[in-house]
């Protein structure tokens, strides 16, 4: 088999950058203008269901890719569908069936990896079940889609990637570097995969006329997912993403995969923003016409606290001098402590049923110790309760976090023992909180795998705050069994941990010179 290595990461990020602003930066356009890109719903067209001849069965995934990358009659294929203005609607017909992709045996493992154990990682990526399936063994139904209760990547994504080979091969991409993670494969194949669906991507971004569909959003939402297994994330597909979100304001309240997926593609701004301490790139007006807003559910209550932590982060790393759309010309401090009353507000409003079944501080005895280690045990009774929890604790890590900085403490301490005190207090509590998030996703992976990832983010981020030898060792923990079901890499953030904690004990009167 012969495979050509082309890193198109530089390309990726210009492709995106050429419309995307950045940190920062407002775009000039009004919310309300809803004519910056056209939109496309997938079930009012048949412009791509049509296609059903890119077909990895009959060229081989071996074939090498055409020279120019653009040149596949797929590809020609594609182009030509998407100018299409046709219109039917997506319906379980013979005509429909007949025309569906016909999947190799390999593809249709890869599909079904995706649909059992990582439709649960595109709702908030993180999985515990992979192994299971990978050794044959019972593994429960998937609970995908954990703040969606219509399944929408679980169910929808894989119907529309019958009739949707952008859509497929984003899919096909991720679940394959997922078994190569397990099964001792190199990542040729989950590369090639990767790149096919980008030459069909490519093009239909760049060109400025060219209809957006929930189908595009969905795939390179998946591919940012794909993006964050790499060891040193480049965060590429973030910036297609955010700049879709941004000009299409119809995605974040449009129901259906669309909106599944803008919710997708904020969970994803949210990590970057926060393991990157920068500002959200994502505009968050887009989803104030969402429909969580207006419901009264359980799932609605868990994605109204995801939309707080982004309007916390949205608010914490943005220059004090500048004010975001939301923040009504508030003063930085100001609306900061409008986010944070909010944040509260929500804990006190909330139905009972986020609070936990069971709560038991960190253990003290070494047989449960072995077990449990130094985390507590937070029982929930749901997926989303278990989420909408968790984001409430990283929320109120970020307000407290943000109080410790030097504006903060310059303006607001008398001495500099008021300040010392206060940094003592408020690491104590984000320590508590830390420990609450990690004790939530320990205790609930079984049926809320996507509480890993939200924790691990957390780690990465205030880990140096854990003083205690057990709480150190139960962390590690942690991320070791996370990579054993995961297979996302954990060593480069134990390294920096330990290196944090290092650094804390070899301080001592001794090293002082006069």
């Amino acid at each position: 088999m012969s495979v050509r290595y082309h890193d198109e990461t530089q390309e990726i990020i210009e492709w995106y950058k050429n419309e995307c602003p950045v940190d920062g930066e407002e775009l000039n356009d009004d919310i309300d203008n809803d004519e910056h890109v056209p939109v496309r719903h997938s079930e009012d067209s048949t412009a791509i269901d049509s296609i059903s001849g890119f077909n990895h069965g009959e060229r081989g995934l071996d074939q090498n890719l055409s020279d120019d990358g653009y040149s596949t009659p797929e590809y020609q294929q594609y182009c030509l569908s998407v100018s299409e203005q046709q219109s039917t609607g997506y319906s379980y017909n013979s005509s429909i069936e007949a025309a569906a992709y016909k999947f190799t045996e390999r593809e249709a493992y890869l599909m079904r990896n995706f649909i059992e154990n990582m439709a649960q990682w595109v709702s908030e990526p993180t999985s515990v079940f992979q192994l299971a399936y990978i050794l044959n063994k019972e593994i429960p139904a998937s609970q995908a889609d954990v703040a969606d209760l219509e399944r929408h990547f679980e169910i929808e994504a894989p119907r529309r990637a019958l009739r949707q080979p952008v859509l497929r091969l984003a899919i096909l991409a991720f679940s394959s570097r997922h078994v190569s993670r397990f099964s001792g494969y190199d990542e040729t194949e989950a590369l090639q995969y990767h790149t096919q669906c980008l030459q069909l991507l490519i093009p239909v971004l760049s060109a400025p006329d060219t209809e957006v569909s929930e189908d595009v959003l969905a795939a390179i939402a998946i591919l940012r997912q794909y993006e964050e297994m790499d060891d040193y994330d480049k965060r590429c597909h973030l910036l297609g993403t955010t700049r879709i979100l941004n000009s299409v304001v119809h995605f974040g309240s449009s129901g259906g995969l669309g909106e599944a997926a803008a919710w997708l593609c904020l969970r994803e701004d949210i990590y970057a923003s926060l393991v990157s301490q920068q500002p959200l790139r994502t505009r968050l007006e887009t989803y104030l016409r969402s429909s969580t807003f207006q419901r009264n559910d359980d799932v609605s209550w868990a994605n109204r606290m995801v939309f707080l932590l982004a309007k916390v982060l949205s608010c914490a790393f943005q220059e004090r001098q500048q004010h975001t759309p939301l923040d009504g010309g508030r003063s930085w401090s100001e609306s900061l402590q409008q986010v944070d009353q909010e944040v509260e507000d929500w804990k006190r409003k909330r139905p009972s049923t986020f609070e936990p079944i069971l709560f038991k501080p960190p253990c003290s005895g070494t047989e449960e110790e072995q077990y449990r280690g130094g985390l507590p045990e937070v029982w929930m009774l749901a997926p989303f309760h278990a989420i909408g929890l968790q984001y409430y604790h990283i929320a109120k890590m970020v307000i407290l976090a943000t109080s410790v900085s030097p504006h903060h403490l310059a303006s607001d301490m008398r001495s500099g023992y008021d300040c010392f005190q206060h940094v003592r207090r408020t690491e104590k509590s984000i320590r508590e909180h830390l420990l609450i998030v990690l004790g939530i996703a320990v205790s609930n992976q079984k049926t809320a795998e996507n509480t890993l990832f939200t924790a691990r983010h957390a780690l990465s981020v205030w880990g140096g705050c854990l003083r205690d030898k057990r709480t150190q060792d139960a962390a590690i923990a942690f991320l070791i069994n996370m990579e054993k079901t995961t297979g996302w890499k954990s060593e480069p953030l134990i390294q920096s941990l330990k290196a944090q904690w290092e650094e804390d004990r070899s301080v001592s009167v001794t090293s002082l010179q006069p």
